[in-house]
C-alpha cells in the first residue's frame, strides 16, 4: 500500500503518525520490497491445506446428559 501510494506522488509525512512502527528507512523500501515481492507471487492457500494433520485431531468427548 505504501508502494503504492510513493508511485502516484503522495508525500507520506502523516504515514509515521498513523503507522508508528514504520521508520523512514522502512517507506523508502517500500517500493523495492514490492518489486521483489508481487502480489501474484504470493501463495493464495496455505501450503499444508491438501496434507493430514501432522498430530491427530484429540477424541472428543461424549456430551454429559444433565437431568
Amino acid at each position: 500500500m505504501i508502494a503504492m501510494m510513493l508511485e502516484k506522488g503522495e508525500v507520506l509525512e502523516g504515514e509515521r503518525e498513523v503507522y508508528p512502527a514504520l521508520t523512514a528507512e522502512m517507506i523508502r523500501l517500500a517500493p523495492i520490497y514490492a518489486n521483489a515481492y508481487p502480489l501474484q507471487a504470493r501463495p493464495r492457500a496455505q501450503p499444508w491445506h491438501d496434507r493430514p494433520p501432522v498430530y491427530p485431531a484429540p477424541r472428543r468427548l461424549d456430551p454429559i446428559e444433565i437431568s
